[in-house]
This record gives C-alpha cells, structure tokens and sequence, in this order.
C-alpha cells in the first residue's frame, strides 16, 4: 500500500493507494501555471482534486511511474538544475522523488523526468518499481523506506565523492538550509541551495529562505514582500524566481543561455511582479 501527504497550490493533500484526498483549503484561487496548463480559471478542492488525479493517470505515486526528461515549466528548478547538471556546473542534484523519497541524481534528463510534474511532496510512502528504476538508472535512494532528508542526502553525496551540489528544499522544511549551510562551510564543499514550493511560507521562516541562493516565490506574498526586495536579479513576473547569490546567479544566467526563448533584461527596482498573471490569494 502506498500513501504520499504532499501540498498543491497550498492544500495538503492524501494519496492512499490511488484515491485521493484533499485535506484543505488551497490558499490560491488562481495560479498561472495551472491556468496555462490545464485551462483553470479558477484554484478551489475540487480542482487541486483533478490535478492529482491527473497525475495519477500519467501514472504519478504509480508502479508504473516514468521519467519523461519533457520541460513543462519555463524557469522551473528541475529544469534549472537539469541544464546546470548538463554545463558541468554542478555534479549531481539531492531531489525527491515520490516513492523513494530523497535521491542523488547526476544524470541531467533523470532530473527534469523526476521533477518535472511533481508538487511538494511531505511524506512517501516506498514505492519498489520506483525505488528500482531509479537505481537501474543510476541514482542512488539514501533510504529504502523512502525517507525525505535533504541534509543526508547532500552528506552522502559527499561520502559518494560529490563536492559541487545542488539541493532543493521544501518551504517547509525551510529551517534545514541552516543545516546545510554548516555542512557546506565545514566540508568545504560548494551548494547551491534552492528553495522551493514556498506557498505556505511564514514570516518567521522568511531568515531561512535568504541563505539560500535561488528562491521561488510561488503564491507567497511574503515571498515576494520580504525576498524580494534583497534579490541580485529576477526571473518572471507572474511566479518569480528570486536569485540571492553569485552562485544562483551563475545557475540561472547559465540556463538563460542554453534556452531558445525571447528575453527582455532591464535594470530595475526588485521585486518586478506582473498584476494580471499573479497567483491570486484567497481573501
């Protein structure tokens, strides 16, 4: 029996063995992402239902599980962290994977498939076709029982030889980049720290968030409010992504670079947010 507590656009969510259960209230009544994806006007239980569902039948939280390496998000972080795996900027990437929980990967295409239509995963519950793909293909499960643990992820990592990283962490567990920030001092390894699905982000999380080195805002006004303001550079006007450091900024220029896309670079006031295309909070 499987069983995944994860967060979409701010709702938790259960998925036990298929059937899904929306747990609460989605904090958004509008995402973009979304609204581009799949057509919603409109965020409420029902539709945070439908996007898991669909997962589910693009055989998400499955035995049946692939790792299509498609970009699905424009300034996504596993594409972000794909193209830094590609440039040789990094050596490989601690991410999780439902099922499995956290995992080193340095195989480029294996981290876009892994993170590409994922949300924010909570808990997992082992999932063995998972677990085993992923090791067929090269990555390394710190935990058969699925354990998600960024911090020993990047500590094997280095036993594994690993000295430039890069590591996503959940806004909720936002306490652990100070953790890991030690790590990468005492080691005398290099990360790069990238926060991520920070929807349901606190105020009181906010000192967390920058020592990191990119930061996505997702919904979270108190992302953009108190992150913002002290970015180098910015990415996106509807979802920003804020860079804090040189080395976020060498991870994002580099993916500006390899990407096809029309680009307008100006010099302004940050944080530069969109007022049509903004996740709308509920009020």
């Amino acid at each position: 029996m499987s069983k995944h507590l994860i967060e979409t656009c701010g709702a938790k969510v259960l998925i036990h063995n298929g059937q899904v259960e929306v747990l609460s209230e989605p904090k958004i009544r509008y995402c973009p992402v979304y609204h581009k994806m799949l057509g919603y006007e409109k965020i409420d239980r029902e539709r945070v239902k439908e996007i898991i569902e669909g997962q589910i039948q693009s055989h998400l939280y499955t035995e049946k599980r692939a790792f299509s390496s498609d970009f699905l998000i424009t300034f996504g972080a596993s594409e972000m962290l794909s193209v830094a795996l590609e440039s040789k900027l990094i050596d490989c990437c601690i991410i999780v994977c439902e099922g499995a929980g956290t995992v080193i990967v340095s195989d480029p295409k294996l981290v876009q498939g892994i993170g590409a239509r994922l949300t924010g995963i909570i808990k997992t519950s082992p999932i063995t076709e998972i677990i085993d793909k992923l090791r067929d293909a090269g990555a390394t499960v710190i935990s058969s029982k699925a354990r998600i643990d960024q911090v020993k992820g990047v500590e094997e990592a280095i036993k594994l030889g690993y000295n430039r990283i890069g590591v996503t962490i959940a806004g909720f567990e936002s306490d652990k980049i100070l953790k890991l920030k030690d790590i990468e001092s005492k080691e005398q390894i290099i990360l790069h720290i990238l926060s991520i699905h920070n929807s349901s982000l606190k105020d009181s999380q906010v000192p967390h968030l920058l020592l990191a080195d990119l930061v996505w805002s997702c919904s979270s006004s108190v992302v953009r409010e108190k992150v913002g303001p002290k970015a180098l550079m910015q990415i996106g006007v509807s979802i920003p992504v804020f860079v804090l450091t040189e080395k976020g900024k060498e991870i994002a220029l580099n993916y500006l670079m390899k990407t096809n896309l029309p680009l307008l670079v100006m010099r302004t006031e940050l944080p530069k947010l969109s007022l049509e295309n903004s996740p709308y909070p509920l009020t």
